[in-house]
């Protein structure tokens, strides 16, 4: 029975451990995503893939409320990032597979997408502000994949 015990005692502390670490990492990436890449993300991302989008003049043209609230529902099911880090997803992603998948969507340039940034100009990330994410994204996934 004490064998039993140990063996249990010991899983627990394993797991607490494993827990511990992960949230800990968990905290490091979002520390660094509100510091530096939530900014972008608010100005740039956040109409489609966040619950606080601002609708535009024209959202009350009758066909165009539909056709935002269809990218809208969309921009969420792939990613929301409406409670920081980490980000949910429909498919229940592995955190490190949606920030890959995320920078490769930035780096191809189809981020936020072309109909969206004839509307909104300045929504256009800029090749700084792409290298800032790649760090970032490349050093959270190099956490994520020590911890998970």
């Amino acid at each position: 029975m004490k064998r039993i015990l140990r063996a249990s005692h010991k899983t627990l502390m394993f797991t607490l451990i494993l827990t511990t670490t992960a949230w800990a990492e968990d905290s490091r990436i979002n520390a660094a995503y509100n510091t530096s890449i939530k900014p972008i993300f608010q100005k740039k991302c956040f109409d489609c893939h966040s619950n606080k989008p601002t609708f535009p003049w024209y959202y009350a043209v009758p066909g165009v409320k539909q056709l935002i609230n269809h990218d809208i529902e969309e921009g969420l099911e792939e990613m929301d990032l409406s409670k920081d880090f980490p980000f949910a997803s429909k498919e229940n992603k592995a955190q490190a597979k949606l920030l890959k998948d995320l920078k490769e969507e930035i780096e191809k340039g189809d981020m936020p997408p072309f109909t969206y940034r004839i509307m909104h100009t300045d929504s256009k990330i800029t090749v700084e502000e792409k290298l800032l994410i790649s760090r970032w994204v490349d050093e959270s996934v190099e956490l994520l994949e020590k911890v998970h």
